[in-house]
């Protein structure tokens, strides 16, 4: 079995004015390009962790297309909310929709196979550097869609709008935490889904990578027959803003999108997931 993860689909079947396609022609039928390199690398046993911004649509009917995308392609899905699907508001509306083998995280966790999965969408950290970025980063913001103007209220201009973000972070903290306790000790892997980063690129602690750290320390059990304990691993996957959908995109797509941001972020947070999966294994 294998775990992959990508995030940022933004799906628009029943919301067809927000194609992706608006941020240039390389995203025309991005749908279908996604699901050809889905097919080929995916099994239907592997679990697929899509992890936030999963689709366009404001309510729940509309999104359920794209849900129904999801669930024909190869594999077991995990999915977490981001902070652009507003259709997800009701947990059990969402669940008795649900089709098979499609699964969401939310204040809880699960296990498939022996893997663990929880997790909480996050938000933005004001504490944490990328959202404090220098006047030439915000101009470039400009290329992913955000205005400068955005970029700088989120970097703290609008006091008002920091404590805001302060008080939905507190919330998903709490809600990570809820959810990281409530995975299953015997569990021979344990994964912590993110959609907004836990770490900043300087990999300092922060406040949610202590609850992350706190739930990987606590010890594994032993086993009746074989050597030693199981292997216990925490696996912070912060994928946010598109920065590893290039993973599962065909190499054109990546290829047509080569501008230097994206290209630089993408490096960096597949680095921290890389360092972070290493670090697992260390422990």
């Amino acid at each position: 079995m294998k775990v992959f993860a990508l995030s940022d689909l933004h799906l628009a079947s029943a919301t067809p004015r927000k194609e992706m396609a608006v941020f240039g022609d390389h995203w025309l039928n991005h749908a279908r390009k996604i699901a050809c390199a889905w097919e080929k690398r995916v099994g239907e046993n592997d679990l697929v962790i899509v992890a936030g911004d999963i689709s366009w649509a404001m309510k729940l009917e509309d999104a359920l297309p794209d849900i129904e995308f999801i669930a024909g392609l190869p594999g077991r899905k995990i999915l977490l909310r981001g902070n652009h699907d507003y259709w997800w508001r009701s947990l059990s509306r969402i669940r008795a929709c649900l089709p098979e083998r499609v699964f969401v995280i939310q204040n809880d966790a699960l296990i498939l196979d022996g893997v663990a999965l929880g997790g909480s969408r996050l938000w933005i950290d004001h504490e944490l550097s990328p959202f404090t970025l220098p006047s030439r980063e915000r101009a470039e913001g400009m290329q992913t869609g955000m205005t400068a103007a955005g970029l700088d209220r989120r970097a703290g201009d609008d006091e008002a709008a920091r404590a805001q973000d302060e008080k939905l972070f507190q919330r998903e903290l709490g809600r990570l935490e809820l959810s990281v306790s409530q995975m299953e000790e015997g569990a021979d892997l344990k994964i912590a889904v993110v959609h907004f980063p836990p770490l900043s690129t300087d990999l300092k602690d922060s406040r949610a990578s202590r609850i992350l750290e706190a739930a990987g320390r606590m010890p594994p059990p032993r086993r009746a027959r074989g050597p030693g304990r199981a292997t216990h691993a925490l696996l912070a996957l912060a994928l946010f803003a598109a920065g590893l959908l290039a993973l599962l995109l065909p190499s054109g797509v990546e290829e047509a999108d080569r501008s230097e941001r994206f290209v630089r972020r993408t490096r960096v947070w597949t680095e921290l997931v890389c360092r972070a999966i290493a670090e697992g294994r260390r422990r």
